[in-house]
């Protein structure tokens, strides 16, 4: 089930009545004044933002303009005593979701309610999914044909997930690329979470990793066979992305 925040309805005192009996089953409801209700922002995860700005709509912009500075991944539904198409292109622009002028049915609003939360769990509860996908086919050095990557940067890990035992030289992984030098390794970092150089390393470790299980292998071999030519390189670079030495991993499987 995705993760449930509250919601959150900013009203003023008087019209905080409103919303006692607005039908939220299952949902935490959160009905504070401006002032209190920003604050609390900063100390609670909220799911979506009730604004009812009453007849002050000066005041009401002005507030969605400070939500969605501070927090613009939170949709946020406006509602107001008042209508004008200024108010409505503008509090759009400010990046409001959705606007509903009252006197409201309380049962529409839920339904657009209900719209909105269902909307901003299941964008979070993807984001989530492919951040755990990624997260895992990271820490097994595959991240060729996962998405989210730009193209060349896909190339280039492609190449070096398959050709891991070659070198390569930042200046052909940016022609690969067809980026500059300087924009692929700073776009491959951001998107990877680690330099390239330090990717294909991290790809032969991981290799190396799951040839020390045969054990009728020596690590001399296991190094070799993932591009390593000098065994106390290869121990360098294995405790440092394991954090044991290859002798120390290979004894932990038999336990």
């Amino acid at each position: 089930m995705p993760r449930r925040n509250p919601v959150l309805i900013i009203a003023s005192e008087e019209n905080s009545s409103l919303y006692q009996d607005l039908p939220m089953p299952g949902e935490e409801k959160m009905i504070m004044p401006a002032g209190q209700a920003v604050c609390s922002m900063i100390f609670r995860d909220i799911d979506l933002v009730l604004l009812d700005c009453g007849f002050d709509v000066r005041l009401g912009v002005e507030i969605l303009v400070d939500i969605k500075q501070r927090f613009p991944g939170i949709p946020v539904l406006f509602l107001s005593d008042g209508s004008s198409e200024e108010l409505v292109i503008e509090i759009f622009r400010q990046g409001a979701r959705d606007f509903i002028r009252k006197p409201f049915d309380l049962f529409l609003l839920q339904e657009q309610v209900n719209q909105l939360l269902r909307a901003k769990r299941g964008a979070r509860e993807l984001r989530d999914r492919t951040a755990t996908v990624h997260e895992h086919n990271l820490s097994a050095g595959h991240l060729c044909g996962v998405a989210g990557l730009a193209p060349g940067i896909m190339k280039v890990v492609c190449h070096l997930e398959t050709n891991y035992v070659k070198n390569c030289t930042l200046d052909k992984m940016a022609k690969m690329a067809g980026m500059s030098k300087a924009h692929f390794c700073r776009t491959f970092k951001e998107q990877v979470g680690m330099s390239p150089v330090r990717y294909h390393k991290f790809i032969r470790i991981q290799r190396a990793k799951q040839l020390l299980h045969n054990y009728s292998l020596s690590i001399a071999a296991a190094a070799y066979r993932v591009g390593f030519h000098d065994v106390s390189n290869f121990n360098k670079n294995f405790r440092h992305f394991v954090g044991v030495s290859p002798t120390a991993y290979r004894t932990s499987l038999r336990i």
